[in-house]
């Protein structure tokens, strides 16, 4: 039987909330303008969050929810789910930075001995900056 850690989902990629509100307005033929009218939002505000360098508040997710009908959650998920997947993307991205810097290859000179090398830099890059 698979064990728990072996089912669990973990996407190599982020979805911004953003993403699924640019969906949403598109599938009902609005621009930003159109639900920043609708909502109280600026469209900078919008624009922000749909470009995903501005996170969908409890505030907004209410607003949200009162032009689409769908719940606030739903928007307070999409948030939370992004915002996790990014941080664990960071720690497994920073891990892989750490483990390829720390990878050492082993030879064995005329006498026998082991001593550990770093790699080298290929020739092609070798003296640039």
């Amino acid at each position: 039987m698979a064990k728990k850690k072996d089912l669990v989902y973990e996407p190599d990629y982020v979805v911004p909330p953003g993403d699924t509100l640019q969906e949403m307005l598109e599938a009902r033929g609005m621009v930003p303008a159109d639900l920043a009218k609708l909502t109280g939002l600026t469209t900078e505000a919008l624009d922000e969050i749909l470009g995903g360098r501005a996170p969908i508040t409890p505030a907004t997710a209410s607003s949200l929810e009162s032009v689409f009908g769908v719940p606030a959650g739903f928007w307070i998920n999409l948030q939370r789910n992004f915002e996790t997947d990014s941080a664990r993307l960071r720690k497994t991205e920073a891990k892989a930075t750490k483990n390829k810097a720390a990878v050492q290859f082993v030879v064995t000179d005329d006498a026998g001995s082991h001593r550990a090398r770093l790699p080298r830099a290929p020739l092609s890059t070798r003296g640039r900056v």
